[in-house]
């Protein structure tokens, strides 16, 4: 489950990634499995570190946790869309919920991804969100 298809793989390479997630385990697998395709990953544990991250340089796609302590993934994404309107964002929730959804959409996320899903759901989200920024 967590090595990525082929496919996914080739076409997320080469992407700067900012994944911002609260669970370790799942934080390091994502980044490894998308390092080992050839992507440049940083990551945070919660909002205030990706902001930090944010401010040392720019990234061709972020990848955020919607519920994490200290700054939640909503309202960072509100933080970084009043600055930075474009680069894709990727918002991943175990929450299935219509009124998270309808939040996170009206916040300028880019795509929604449910938990659990696989390295190659995200590795794809991954991909058609940096062809979007090209």
């Amino acid at each position: 489950m967590l090595a990525p298809h082929r496919d996914a793989v080739k076409i997320a390479r080469m992407t700067r990634v900012l994944i911002v997630e609260d669970e370790t385990e799942l934080l390091f697998a994502w980044a490894e499995g998308l390092r080992q395709s050839g992507n440049t990953v940083v990551t945070a544990e919660n909002g205030v570190e990706a902001l930090r991250e944010l401010g040392t340089g720019t990234f061709d796609v972020l990848v955020f946790d919607l519920f994490m302590p200290r700054l939640s993934g909503i309202d960072a994404i509100k933080l970084i869309r009043r600055t930075d309107p474009d680069t894709p964002l990727i918002a991943v929730t175990a929450a299935q919920d219509a009124g998270v959804t309808r939040a996170v959409l009206d916040a300028g996320v880019t795509e929604l991804l449910l938990k659990p899903f696989s390295l190659d759901d995200l590795a794809a989200a991954i991909a058609r969100a940096a062809r979007q920024k090209l």
